[in-house]
């Protein structure tokens, strides 16, 4: 009997003790998790994910250590969601009291003093002690564009039309600090992980050139792990319509009812505006490119957008096309992708997210791709080289 019990508790001890060695330890500190519960998910995590209930602020777990960095997302369940009400007085809900952070052999710390999702800051090891020193190199522009975003939201386009362009390229220009911090990281430490999972996380930064350029450029070091597998399907998904292809001819019913044919346009520089009234990054990128049509369009460049709605019939589907158009001054070429007459457009141009703007040159070829409200630079740059 005695020697049962001894032998019970070596294998006990035994698995503890491997369990331990297979497993890394997190500490965290948040702000507002006392009384909530901490749900954590990662690939492999228990279905529903791992929780943690929280009798403080305070709060430590478990989590596997794995050959390879892998993803770990986390939420205050007391903090969900963030309120409030825009200028039809609606009520406005957006999560919040989420964040993530990366894991793999090391013991890792967590702090967070706000109720923010990027202001958790986990240290422990070089991807998250990087990762959290760019946060914190962002907070202030974080700030700013939540402020933005909340006025955005709060003015109405029927009496402050001048002010929402305004707020949209603040906006922009903010996200486009960001994406350009990110971006500096990623060229300046291409044999760092942190370089490929940021990329994976920000397609939309980039056109689609230059996104296949930076990923190349990486080492290949981590090119087997997840983020980097999630990168090159969002190549080949994009491969469609790249750089140098001829596009596909379409004519579909402009604003006036006359037939709009794309092959009319050859011998302009032609980009290729797929948006919605419903999109506000698509809205908020107006302002810019009123600003380009402005100087180009008597150089040769015209612009046609490809709305696609999704009200729940057609007639609503014009309504709400028709007074976009309006309320962002958008006037040049504008064509309705919901419109039955003519090819669906965003399937055959294979558009998978909005904003999409696609640049032909004068020979209609695509010279631009990008699926961003904040590449504008590169934009810039494509169109000063080809309408000099």
């Amino acid at each position: 009997m005695l020697k049962t019990t001894i032998l019970g508790t070596f294998l006990t001890a035994m698995a503890i003790g491997a369990y331990a060695q297979d497993s890394l330890t997190v500490q965290a500190n948040l702000k507002g998790l006392k009384g909530g519960t901490l749900i954590i998910s990662y690939p492999g995590a228990p279905k529903g994910g791992q929780t943690i209930e929280a009798t403080s602020d305070k709060v430590s777990f478990k989590l596997p250590k794995r050959e390879e960095y892998y993803a770990v997302s986390a939420r205050n369940s007391n903090y969900a969601t963030r309120t409030y009400v825009n200028y039809k007085n609606d009520t406005i809900r957006t999560p919040t009291g989420f964040f993530e952070f990366l894991a793999k052999e090391k013991d890792l710390k967590i702090e967070s003093a706000t109720l923010s999702y990027e202001d958790y800051y986990a240290t422990g090891d070089d991807t998250n002690n990087d990762y959290s020193a760019l946060k914190k190199s962002l907070a202030a522009n974080r700030a700013k564009r939540d402020a933005l975003s909340t006025q955005y939201a709060q003015t109405d386009p029927a009496t402050n039309k001048e002010l929402l362009e305004s707020l949209g390229k603040q906006m922009s220009a903010l996200s486009g600090e960001r994406s350009k911090a990110e971006y500096t990281y990623i060229k300046t430490h291409p044999g760092n992980y942190l370089s490929v999972y940021l990329l994976s996380k920000m397609p939309y930064y980039f056109s689609t050139h230059r996104y296949q350029e930076t990923y190349n450029n990486l080492a290949a070091t981590y090119k087997t792990t997840a983020a980097a597998k999630s990168i090159e399907k969002i190549i080949a998904d994009n491969a469609f319509m790249k750089n140098g292809d001829v596009t596909t001819n379409f004519i579909k019913t402009g604003l006036d009812g006359k037939p709009v044919d794309l092959a009319q346009y050859k011998g302009k520089v032609v980009i290729l505006d797929f948006w919605g009234s419903w999109c506000g990054p698509c809205r908020a990128s107006h302002p810019h490119l009123k600003e380009i049509y402005e100087k180009y369009h008597a150089k040769g460049l015209e612009i046609i957008g490809i709305a696609a709605e999704r009200s729940k019939t057609p007639e609503d589907n014009q309504a709400a096309w028709r007074k976009a158009i309006e309320e962002d001054g958008i006037h040049w070429v504008h064509v309705l992708n919901n419109d039955p007459q003519g090819i669906d457009v965003v399937k055959t141009y294979g558009v998978r997210a909005f904003p999409t703007k696609i640049v032909l040159d004068r020979e209609g070829k695509v010279i631009m791709r990008m699926t961003s409200a904040a590449a504008g630079d590169e934009l810039d740059e494509i169109l000063a080289g080809q309408l000099k």
